[in-house]
């Protein structure tokens, strides 16, 4: 596929990597790397239960637009009867699926110069990802 624009960014490694400490990474993953970047961690899970918590009646369908890795969706899942996660990026598409199939899917991140951390991007516990299709 042909990409246009921007779009070649989002299936890059480099993009991948990034989105996947965005999505997955842990409190203490980030503490470790010393992260600039703290308060973007774990963002797509603070949205989905922002939006959620309002709602006694948390069954039905989800539709998550933009869904990237798919940690959003995984969330979604712990409420909703089905979740649909949709992105542009064939690459970010495709790694959601590796992490709904159960795969632990490993990336690394630099550091300083050419030190790179690695880190392991799995579904988030309490997650049905039998719910999910992407």
């Amino acid at each position: 596929m042909v990409m246009q624009g921007g779009m070649a960014f989002y299936e890059s490694d480099g993009a991948l990597a990034q989105y996947l400490w965005l999505h997955y990474s842990t409190e203490a993953e980030a503490l470790r790397s010393g992260s600039l970047f703290e308060f973007a961690r774990d963002f797509p899970s603070r949205c989905v239960s922002d939006l959620i918590a309002p709602y006694s009646h948390k069954t039905g369908r989800a539709l998550d637009l933009g869904c990237a890795v798919g940690r959003a969706s995984f969330d979604l899942s712990r409420e909703m009867d089905e979740v649909v996660g949709i992105d542009s990026s064939a690459l970010f598409i495709a790694t959601a699926t590796r992490v709904q199939r159960g795969e632990a899917v490993d990336y690394s991140l630099p550091i300083e110069g050419d030190l790179k951390e690695h880190f392991v991007a799995t579904a988030p516990n309490g997650a049905a990802p039998g719910k999910n299709s992407f």
